[in-house]
């Protein structure tokens, strides 16, 4: 699967992400939590290997900032993983759901 490189662009009725620019400068390695909103708008042949891959385009995209929402989120995602690999998941990077916006320090574990 590709991914199109492009955001909804300055639409921020689509594009949530341009509210919290700053967030992404200061912390650009620290995990966002967000909604999206996906289809593919192309697929690409290739002939020789007899294969077709998705090239998926985002309609909208949303930031979690709240705890509670981003929890709730991380919650989904882990319910979604395991209905689909009956695994539990793991994270392999800092989850920590709690400091991003509002000082709340407690991490959360799925």
């Amino acid at each position: 699967m590709k991914m199109a490189s492009a955001l909804p662009g300055a639409d921020t009725r689509r594009n949530g992400l341009i509210n919290i620019n700053k967030q992404l400068v200061e912390e650009p390695a620290k995990p966002l939590v967000c909604i999206v909103i996906l289809d593919s708008n192309q697929t690409l042949i290739d002939h020789d290997k007899h294969t077709r891959t998705a090239t998926i385009r985002i309609h909208h995209i949303e930031p979690l900032l709240t705890v509670a929402s981003r929890r709730e989120a991380v919650e989904l995602l882990s319910n979604a993983y395991r209905a689909r690999t009956t695994e539990q998941l793991e994270f392999d990077y800092d989850m920590d759901l709690g400091s991003r916006w509002d000082g709340d320090e407690s991490p959360v574990q799925f």
